[in-house]
């Protein structure tokens, strides 16, 4: 009697001991597995772009108005090698640049005129990207390389009699131009999750060689956007 009076004494015992020790040590979450840092991503950007240029021959034009800027947006696929490196190709495409101008009847045989010009600027980009990531899921990066800027243009002329009077109307050209520049880019970045993150970047293609239709020189094109991306990483 007094053998099953200890053996259930002991088995109360063990009992208390466990149920002590598992309050003690509750159960721990299995480990999140960490965001990897390499892997392919797309892109979308939206926003306002425009064009930085000069006038060219200032005493040529009695008239001259350039409409250069609107909305613009680019999409881009990239691969990331680390989380501090990686390159993407991405293709650019800016509003209409619209040109309307008169030269000065003395330099045209003294002939009144009135001139138009469109372009339709795209690009097609390869980009390094550099990015210093920080632990609150903010990011700052910089992206560099070069753009291959595909314009394509249009131009129109009409001329005046001396009393104003309409002669004739022509096109004078229409095609594509297509000039390689290099471009840059800077930005801040900010990371949902491991597969969403948003941006804010601003670019600029440098010394956009502008069809002379325009009659600009030393023009670049800029960009500035909000962008979201997702990671397949």
């Amino acid at each position: 009697m007094n053998k099953k009076i200890t053996m259930v004494a002991l088995i109360s015992a063990a009992a208390l001991l466990s149920s002590t020790a598992f309050a003690a040590y509750p159960d721990v979450p299995e480990p999140v597995a960490p965001k990897k840092d390499s892997g392919f991503y797309v892109s979308g950007q939206l926003g306002w772009g425009w064009l930085r240029a000069s006038r060219r021959y200032d005493d040529l034009f009695d008239d001259y108005h350039r409409d250069d800027n609107g909305l613009a947006g680019r999409l881009a696929l990239g691969y990331n090698f680390n989380k501090y490196f990686g390159l993407e190709l991405g293709a650019a495409r800016w509003s209409d640049i619209v040109t309307k101008y008169s030269i000065n009847p003395a330099y045209v045989f003294n002939t009144p005129n009135y001139n138009s010009a469109r372009s339709r600027p795209y690009a097609v980009d390869l980009l390094g990207k550099a990015s210093l990531p920080f632990d609150n899921g903010f990011r700052v990066f910089v992206k560099g390389g070069a753009a291959a800027i595909i314009e394509q243009y249009s131009d129109r002329i009409w001329l005046y009699d001396s009393t104003g009077t309409f002669l004739v109307g022509s096109g004078k050209g229409s095609g594509w131009d297509t000039s390689f520049d290099p471009e840059a880019v800077v930005g801040i970045g900010y990371d949902f999750n491991e597969h969403w993150s948003a941006e804010l970047a601003y670019s600029r293609v440098f010394g956009y060689d502008l069809s002379s239709h325009h009659r600009t020189h030393n023009s670049d094109l800029d960009m500035a956007t909000v962008g979201l991306t997702y990671n397949f990483g």
